[in-house]
């Protein structure tokens, strides 16, 4: 934020801070008061445009009166029994009333938004837009160690890899690929909070929501990017993050996880094929048989991966540059694609014995 910043974190009932909120309302030509709730926590941000002594003395000031009137609505706030119908905090109230609205359970709902856990993932979301695919390095998928770390894992697997073959017509090869790139066979299925992080794209068509996501990154980061990319990265994410909330609830409905124990990548996509939670019900699959689609379980893992080839033309799809085609519908991304081939190969001609497979071939 411009000039001097100074911030004021306070922790109220939720009515407090509903009190505190239409108690306070200040805003003057040289500083202005920005309101944000997280968790139970209200994040009061005094952001003046100059820095003389006099302003920071008001900013000081300002933030003073924030706290006493937040204080007297927790002190004086007359107790009540009865549960508001959808009670989180008010940073996600209208996510909370529009998932509602939408079908889910209401008590279900606000008992997700009431545990302390549950916060806006700023940081998280802005370090996903400094995310470069071109910083990435692919070659490490391509070692002889890599390559024969995926070999291995090929015969461990072999029964449930023929099985979606059988079914979907895709080669064990491309699937295990797959799943070395994207979560090195299973190892790395990301540590974001994906309930979290996908609240927090949700919330982040609020104008204040946004900006602290975008105040997050830092003057090196705004250099590598121009702020119209940047925007527009944010944009994408904040259209897609109602959808995959409600994909990720549904999920954890049917298979009976709880939603704040999943975790997953800086995009909100989950499980050893890292899918985003709305691809779970289009292309997930049971490939072990028990009644449900578990992402985190590599038989479940090989038919969904399986599938969402099958239904992008895998089949249809001749030479190379058909292939890659096909593959960019899983990843958008080049490097993936030519990653992605290039290592099937590679597993291909061990296969066929040729253990001096080349590890750059991607044609």
């Amino acid at each position: 934020m411009p000039g001097g910043v100074k911030a004021l974190i306070l922790q109220l009932p939720r009515k407090a801070i509903q009190y505190t909120l239409e108690a306070w309302r200040y805003t003057s030509p040289n500083a202005t008061a920005i309101l944000t709730i997280s968790g139970g926590f209200v994040l009061m941000w005094s952001s003046t445009a100059a820095s003389s002594t006099m302003t920071r003395a008001r900013s000081r000031s300002l933030l003073r009166r924030f706290g006493i009137v937040a204080l007297v609505s927790a002190l004086f706030l007359p107790l009540s029994s009865e549960p508001d119908a959808v009670a989180g905090p008010p940073v996600f109230s209208r996510l909370e009333e529009r998932l509602v609205a939408d079908g889910l359970d209401a008590q279900f709902v606000q008992s997700l938004y009431d545990n302390p856990a549950v916060k806006l993932e700023t940081e998280l979301l802005a370090a996903n837009l400094r995310r470069s695919e071109a910083t990435l390095n692919y070659d490490r998928f391509l070692t002889p160690t890599a390559v024969a770390r995926a070999a291995r894992y090929l015969q461990q697997y072999r029964p449930a890899l023929e099985e979606a073959q059988r079914r979907h017509g895709v080669p064990p090869q491309v699937i295990v690929a797959i799943i070395m790139v994207e979560t090195s066979l299973g190892e790395r299925t990301g540590k974001s909070p994906t309930f979290n992080l996908l609240s927090t794209m949700a919330a982040a068509e609020d104008p204040q929501v946004r900006a602290l996501v975008l105040d997050s990154l830092t003057p090196e980061d705004r250099k590598l990017q121009s702020d119209e990319v940047i925007a527009h990265k944010l944009d994408r994410r904040i259209a897609r993050g109602y959808t995959e909330l409600k994909a990720l609830l549904n999920y954890a409905r049917q298979s009976q996880t709880d939603p704040l124990a999943i975790y997953g990548s800086s995009e909100g996509a989950i499980g050893i094929p890292q899918f985003l939670p709305s691809n779970i019900g289009r292309y997930g699959r049971d490939g072990d048989g028990d009644g449900a689609v578990d992402l985190f379980k590599h038989e479940d893992a090989i038919a969904s991966i399986a599938c969402f080839l099958e239904l992008h033309q895998w089949k249809e799809a001749h030479g190379a540059r058909a292939k890659k085609r096909v593959i960019l519908d899983y990843n958008r991304s080049t490097y993936y694609a030519n990653t992605v081939y290039a290592l099937a190969r590679c597993l291909e001609e061990a296969k066929n014995g040729n253990t001096e497979a080349s590890s750059t071939r991607t044609n």
